[in-house]
């Protein structure tokens, strides 16, 4: 906030600050409202950021702004939600339950961490607090509602001030059961975690996929300790705020090539495929038979394909619901198309231009894109697993064996 109350937030490419405007004039804020948090795509436009805002009476709202021009875009009150001063806003615009609301975690004065579900009015439906996990005050929320080791349970992916990236694995009472310190990967502030637990290679190992701010699509798969043994960078192709990974690795059109599946954040899912380069030489939109868009909510996942005898071949997508609930959908095509050139991409923001190849921006993980499966070579390790903030930060450290 500048001298005149007029609302100001920080850019991604850091310099001045960028100056936030409602239908063209300065956005004003009294000066007893403390500014929670910004960065976030809650309403999951995937073009806007949000900002957070406390007023003195402990009334939490959410301004979403373009984050180019700072013009307001919407705006909304969180109607039956309270927070007391020194409460932070350490994550939001994440479905940890799955069930295609917003979530917004908070992270008290204490250090204690929080989460509210809020549904399209504003109104918290539920309502969790993680009883054996504590944030440092530069800890954030980087991606949640995963289920990383397959267990059933939910994972919060943190970021440490650091760069660190942590893993927590949740029960349904929000106690943390695992602990998971990737010990040789660290994320900007800006990148976030958009799926996990994948296996794109099928090697048996785990893939966490990251969105850097530029939105570059980034994979990384790690062993059983948390250690990355191979990183790729999708060079042709993009994705916005909105957009998350609910499937890999899958081969849909019996090409050879690897599949990652997507849902957008209009809900629509869409396929690219990939050659060993990363590069994607295909993109299909599902559409229903009578061409609208084939939507699935945020909590499903893509978990297999097939071809189905029955209806001549036709390619089949096998989904799983949030409440575990399996259906297998058909592809409403002739017949299986073969991979074509990668100018059919679509509105995820794929192109087979090579303008469109996004560059490497954050500084933390420059090392990891280009990391080769066959060197050998470690990624450079810019915090430990015993440094001392991973200690620091939980109430009842865990550690995986």
């Amino acid at each position: 906030m500048n001298p005149s109350g007029q609302l100001e937030v920080s850019q991604a490419t850091g310099g001045t600050p960028l100056p936030l405007t409602s239908n063209g004039a300065a956005l004003v804020i009294a000066s007893t409202t403390a500014v929670m948090g910004e960065g976030e795509d809650f309403f999951g436009t995937g073009s806007g950021r949000a900002i957070f805002l406390l007023s003195s009476t402990g009334q939490v709202s959410a301004l979403e702004f373009n984050p180019s021009t700072g013009q307001q875009q919407m705006g909304q009150v969180l109607t039956n939600w309270a927070a007391s001063a020194g409460t932070a806003v350490v994550g939001a615009g994440e479905d940890y339950l799955r069930t295609g609301e917003r979530d917004v975690f908070f992270g008290l004065g204490t250090g204690q961490l929080e989460m509210g579900e809020f549904n399209s009015s504003g109104q918290a439906d539920y309502a969790l607090t993680f009883s054996n996990w504590a944030v440092a005050p530069t800890t954030t929320v980087i991606g949640a509602g995963e289920d990383y080791l397959g267990s059933g349970e939910r994972d919060v992916f943190f970021r440490f001030g650091t760069g660190q990236l942590v893993m927590g694995e949740f029960n349904s009472s929000g106690q943390a059961d695992y602990a998971l310190f990737f010990t040789n990967w660290a994320v900007a502030p800006t990148t976030t975690v958009i799926g996990a637990g994948e296996d794109y290679l099928g090697s048996g190992e785990r893939d966490v996929f990251f969105r850097f701010s530029t939105g570059q699509l980034v994979m990384g798969e790690f062993n059983s300790s948390g250690q990355a043994d191979y990183a790729l960078s999708f060079t042709n192709w993009a994705v916005d705020t909105a957009t998350t990974v609910v499937g890999a690795g899958q081969d849909l059109m019996r090409s050879g090539e690897r599949d990652v599946f997507f849902r957008l954040g209009t809900g629509q899912l869409e396929m690219g495929e990939f050659n060993s380069s990363a590069q994607a030489d295909y993109a299909m939109l599902f559409t229903n038979a009578n061409g609208s868009a084939f939507t699935i909510d945020s909590g499903t996942r893509v978990v297999g394909v097939g071809l189905d005898a029955s209806h001549g071949n036709l390619p089949d997508v096998t989904l799983q619901t949030g409440s575990g609930a399996v259906e297998t959908v058909d592809i409403p095509q002739s017949s299986p198309a073969a991979p074509s050139s990668a100018s059919t991409v679509s509105a995820s923001g794929a192109s087979n231009s090579s303008t469109s190849t996004v560059s490497q921006a954050s500084s933390l993980i420059q090392a990891m894109a280009s990391f080769p499966e066959s060197s050998g070579t470690p990624i450079a390790t810019p915090n430990g697993q015993n440094d001392p903030l991973v200690l620091s930060v939980f109430t009842n450290p865990l550690h995986h064996s």
